[in-house]
């Protein structure tokens, strides 16, 4: 091997042609084995740690949605059995096992709570997910404002109150509509046909249809077979079956942020609308597009964020009709309740800072924590995304933005691991590092970008 082969591990010189490789010969130069030795030893050791760690959670206390039995699960085939195909390096067949391994429990999931066959009451449906997105959704089929209709009737009664600490309270569900309007008004259409089939249309089906493409796109990409089916399989953990299937629509905006990632360089406006889309969901995804932005801008030009023009589009046209129709009612739904600023809020609850330990963080204390969060969700994924520069790290840096953002809420429920979960998933793809990076355009002189 060269003196510039070996200071250039992934094959491209400095003039950006690929060099020539040997064909003939089936063993790898000394170099390259002894690297190859190295990452097996640091993979290996990532899947005992996180065996060892996923061992050591507490599920004794079992109730259905447990932390505890979710995480230890997540952890086994998010982190500990995808390190253990990094080593292995089978082939293509194991992503068949990976889709086997996510969409079978998935459904079996979706069909016993689409089914009501769930043994506990309370699982069956979701009040935010499915209740009231489909309450919203008929509420405007009708002619009415969903932002100032009210829920009760339409919540089962074990969901009219919410018991946190044996402190039961009236769910502010009843009251207040969290999310912007295109999260309704995607249902619409599909209600719509729904009613002249004469069947009975359910939210989560987006969810479903969502993964069910995400995981797609995932086992065709360039990568190794061992880097796509870790994808899937963490795209497919214990979070994503138990809270998608259930009712939480985290899965919605993650895999539409995935997918607009993939996107990014063959159809950016169907990616934009898809942005769109997730932020109506989850408003907080806004946090999650200034890494996509830098990339974009980075290998496209600016000018070229000005193609991303359908995401402001579908957002102004969704929710100007509704905030002219009725400001004070749009703006204390949609934005003033997400911020716990309302009279109704939810009872402090979940794995926020301000509830685990909460002899520390309040007062001035949450307060400079809440700063220093933000600021960190704020700049993170940007350093991420510009130090790794591949595309399939931004949803990556998106979730470490994300997950500072709630870290201090005090309702942030363990079920918003769900998305988090659901955007790492591109990690292993990016682990695999394929050259040339294939998100990345190709100049028009042909040569490979470096």
């Amino acid at each position: 091997m060269s003196d510039r082969s070996a200071a250039n591990p992934g094959g491209i010189d400095r003039t950006g042609s690929l060099p020539p490789t040997d064909l003939d010969s089936p063993v790898p130069p000394a170099g390259e084995r002894l690297g190859s030795r190295q990452s097996d030893g640091i993979y290996l050791a990532l899947a005992l740690l996180a065996t060892l760690s996923a061992v050591q959670l507490d599920s004794s206390a079992w109730r259905p949605y447990s932390l505890g039995p979710l995480a230890r699960s997540a952890i086994l085939t998010s982190v500990a059995l995808p390190a253990v195909l990094r080593i292995l390096r089978p082939g293509r067949w194991v992503i068949a096992m990976a889709l086997l391994l996510t969409v079978v429990p998935t459904a079996v999931a979706f069909h016993a709570n689409l089914t009501d066959s769930t043994k506990v009451q309370w699982t069956r449906t979701h009040d935010g997910g499915v209740i009231a997105t489909r309450a919203a959704a008929r509420a405007v089929m009708d002619g009415h404002n969903p932002y100032t209709v009210d829920y009760t009737r339409d919540l089962p009664p074990w969901w009219r109150t919410l018991g946190v600490n044996d402190r039961p309270s009236l769910n502010p569900l009843v009251r207040h509509y969290p999310y912007l309007p295109g999260a309704f008004l995607v249902q619409v259409p599909f209600m719509a046909l729904s009613d002249v089939a004469g069947l009975s249309w359910d939210p989560r089906y987006i969810a479903l249809g969502l993964l069910l493409v995400t995981a797609a796109h995932f086992a065709f990409r360039p990568e190794a077979p061992w880097a796509r089916a870790s994808a899937i399989l963490t795209l497919g953990s214990a979070f994503t079956v138990a809270f998608a299937t259930w009712g939480r629509n985290d899965a919605i905006p993650s895999t539409l942020f995935i997918l607009a990632c993939l996107y990014a360089s063959r159809r950016p406006r169907l990616a934009a609308l898809m942005i769109g889309v997730a932020v109506s969901f989850k408003f907080l995804f806004l946090i999650a597009l200034p890494p996509l932005a830098w990339w974009v801008a980075e290998n496209h030009g600016r000018r070229a964020l000005r193609r991303w023009w359908p995401a402001p589009a579908f957002l102004a046209a969704t929710c100007i009709p509704f905030a002219l129709a009725s400001p004070g009612a749009f703006i204390e739904d949609a934005i003033l309740f997400n911020f716990g600023l309302t009279d109704m809020v939810y009872p402090a609850s979940g794995i926020g800072l301000p509830v685990i330990a909460p002899g520390i963080f309040q007062g001035p204390v949450l307060a400079a924590a809440t700063v220093v969060c933000e600021a960190l969700a704020l700049t993170l994924p940007l350093v991420i995304a510009r130090r790794a520069g591949r595309l399939t790290v931004v949803p990556v840096a998106a979730a470490v933005g994300l997950w500072f953002l709630v870290l201090p809420s005090r309702t942030f429920q363990h079920d918003y691991l769900g998305f988090l979960v659901v955007l790492a998933s591109t990690l292993w793809l990016y682990l695999d590092h394929p050259d040339p990076d294939p998100d990345r355009p190709i100049p028009a002189d042909g040569s490979v970008p470096v």
